[in-house]
């Protein structure tokens, strides 16, 4: 299992916490999760079930790659305000 990710953004006055955590080997799959004010407001798993038919040596450098270019592309959407959200009242 690989560390995950945290950061932090403002954008205007809304305040974001973004969070990436790789679930293990057996689920196949990391997870992303932003909140605003301390809410959950996006949550989603992407799966890299495919990558682990590769050789060990390159699984945990292409999860990480993954996982940091995921992360990275939330933290850019946000900043240009065109991350989906639940509207407000939904079920998560």
């Amino acid at each position: 299992m690989l560390r995950g990710f945290v950061d932090r953004l403002v954008v205007g006055d809304r305040r974001y916490v973004i969070q990436t955590e790789d679930k293990g080997p057996a689920k196949g799959q990391f997870a992303i999760s932003v909140f605003e004010g301390g809410v959950l407001v996006h949550q989603r798993a992407v799966s890299y079930a495919d990558l682990l038919e590769l050789e060990l040596a390159d699984q945990d450098e292409l999860i990480a790659s993954a996982m940091r270019s995921t992360h990275n592309r939330v933290l850019k959407d946000l900043e240009e305000g065109s991350f989906p959200r639940w509207p407000q009242g939904q079920d998560k």
